[in-house]
């Protein structure tokens, strides 16, 4: 089965209901309720611990307080829509979907995060050290942060989920003083 881009029955064991959920309505764009948990209970038939009752009503309801779906009733019919935040969450996703495992020839060039992030937001620091190692980032010094793929997007992406503003740098450097260590790390030559 196909829910936009996405070839389900290859990912439904490695995804949460939560990301299959935002990828259907994401997919539809403005969807009714009954469709979305009709779809979702089908895939989630192979997944058996998922599939009991009222588990998907309790999914949707988190996503809705999150703030990723809105619910909303037109002429009657429950309607779910993805909210901008949703979008992101989903663009994240899907960039952590497709460059899991990917080995991509490196251009010669490193990219680095430098961030500065104050101790009273210690909560968006550790998510954001999260972010990067997800994605195949190494830790260089205590808020430096590298690797030699194209990730610019990602990283703009997570900029704006975090609302970090400028307490964030994303840098090209085409020199790094410990390459040879550095180069180590990521298995280049």
């Amino acid at each position: 089965m196909r829910i936009g881009n996405w070839e389900i029955n290859k990912i439904t064991d490695r995804i949460t209901v939560s990301e299959l959920l935002l990828m259907m309505v994401a997919t539809v764009g403005v969807v009714s309720l009954s469709l979305v948990a009709g779809n979702a209970i089908q895939l989630l038939k192979k997944r058996k611990k998922y599939y009991r009752p009222g588990y998907l009503d309790a999914r949707l309801k988190s996503l809705i307080k999150q703030g990723l779906l809105k619910k909303e009733i037109i002429n009657g019919e429950k309607i779910i829509s993805l909210t901008a935040k949703g979008e992101r969450e989903l663009a994240v996703f899907k960039y952590r979907q497709n460059h899991k495992g990917k080995k991509v020839r490196w251009d010669g060039k490193w990219r680095v995060v430098i961030f500065d992030i104050k101790e009273k937001y210690r909560k968006i620091r550790d998510e954001l050290r999260i972010e990067l190692t997800e994605v195949g980032f190494k830790q260089l010094q205590q808020s430096v942060w590298v690797t030699p793929y194209d990730c610019s997007k990602y990283v703009e992406m997570i900029k704006a989920e975090l609302n970090t503003g400028y307490s964030v740098i994303f840098l090209v450097v085409e020199y790094i003083d410990q390459a040879e260590q550095v180069k180590m790390w990521f298995n280049l030559k």
